[in-house]
């Protein structure tokens, strides 16, 4: 048992979910029923937010009066996933906060109605996300084709709470206050990525001149400008979590890492075939390219190649359109070698424009290791203070 060894503070009590909650499976519906009428939470919205308002409910389902009354959502109810592709997502809640009159949950589902006063509202936000809980809840889920779970098994999940309702509201202001600093820096790094975005439709589309560069942008094949080439296929088998270098093929992640590469560094790589066909990408260190990636390394002309990186990625989208086949869809080489784009003739622009893309995802990638280190920290307090490994005075 996950509580067997957990020390606990004398003013707190292990508690068995069943105990304080009764459940029941969300409503049924067919998709013609869905589009307007009752507002319905779905299992995203659970995903998406630890506590629930009606500003985070979109979804509306048209409902006879009775199940109206049978699958109403009150103001401390907790939801809870009851199936998902993974059994990680399991169990994941979220807490009603307020009074949401004539508003239902969906089958994907559970509803945990209190039938005592021993949790504070806004302790539920954060007392069933413990790793304590967290734990139980996937061991206690099956999984077939999906991950399951239902109020029989999570009604045995035992966690540990303060007897005094004021500590566990001070517990939950704690954790809120933290959420809120990372919630805001992630909204300051979406602020920086937009702001990236729009200077990139300018800068790369001509639309806005640097000062001191003239002439006219030039429009050329891609072929004509830089070599294309395919990578060498490597057997799955040779694949690992732990060696050197990453293996780029059809992904836009790498399918894995060897102890061999075939490509230098500084290099643009193009996804040949998959579902992600024609994402871009460009690779600083050495690496292996599969047979499903297109290489792009050897300029024919004056060229930065970190520009034409920026310059293909905002054409990304019209590259991906080249793709062909319904199976497997690719894009062939001949399409990509043909593929036009349009760049300043003078080196120098090339290069003030990448140094400012850079610069630019230099300060992203900055704010992102804040960022994680921030919510490693999070997850570290909130996991002692849900445990009274923390106390506050």
């Amino acid at each position: 048992m996950v509580t067997k060894n957990l020390d606990i503070p004398q003013n707190w009590n292990f508690v068995k979910i069943g105990d304080h909650f009764t459940f029941r499976n969300g409503l049924n519906k067919e998709k013609s029923f869905f589009g307007k009428g009752t507002p319905i939470i779905n299992i995203l919205d659970v995903f998406n937010n630890s506590g629930l308002t009606s500003e985070q409910i979109a979804g509306k389902v048209t409902l006879s009066n009775d199940e109206l009354r049978a699958f109403g959502i009150k103001k401390g109810d907790v939801l809870f996933a009851r199936t998902s592709e993974t059994i990680e997502e399991i169990g994941i809640s979220s807490v009603v906060l307020e009074e949401l009159k004539n508003t239902v949950f969906s089958g994907f589902l559970l509803r945990a109605r209190p039938k005592t006063q021993n949790f504070d509202l806004n302790f539920k936000k954060y007392c069933f996300r413990s790793s304590v809980a967290r734990k139980q809840i996937v061991s206690l889920s099956s999984k077939t084709t999906r991950a399951l779970t239902n109020g029989r098994l999570l009604s045995k999940v035992i966690i540990p709470i303060p007897k005094d309702l004021s500590e566990q509201h001070s517990i939950s202001v704690v954790i809120s206050d933290t959420e809120e600093l990372v919630n805001q820096f992630q909204t300051l790094i979406e602020k920086k990525k937009n702001i990236k975005q729009g200077v990139m439709q300018e800068l790369l589309t001509g639309k806005r001149r640097l000062e001191g560069v003239d002439g006219e942008w030039e429009t050329k094949q891609l072929g004509k400008i830089i070599c294309i080439q395919k990578g060498e296929q490597l057997n799955k088998s040779n694949l690992t979590l732990t060696d050197i270098f990453p293996v780029w093929n059809g992904g836009m992640d790498p399918s894995g890492f060897t102890n061999k590469y075939n490509q230098e560094g500084n290099t643009i790589t193009i996804s040949e075939g998959g579902n992600s066909c024609g994402f871009v990408n460009f690779s600083f260190k050495k690496f292996w390219a599969g047979g499903h990636c297109y290489t792009l390394n050897k300029s024919k002309i004056d060229l930065n190649k970190i520009f034409l990186y920026y310059l293909l990625k905002n054409s990304e989208k019209s590259i991906m359109k080249l793709r062909v086949g319904s199976g497997l869809p690719n894009i062939q080489k001949k399409r990509l070698l043909q593929f036009e784009i349009s760049l300043p003739p003078a080196k120098e622009e090339q290069n003030m424009i990448a140094k400012i893309l850079s610069d630019m995802d230099s300060e992203i990638e900055q704010l992102e290791k804040k960022l994680s280190k921030y919510k490693m920290i999070k997850e570290g307090m909130m996991q002692k203070l849900l445990t009274g490994e923390i106390r506050l005075n």
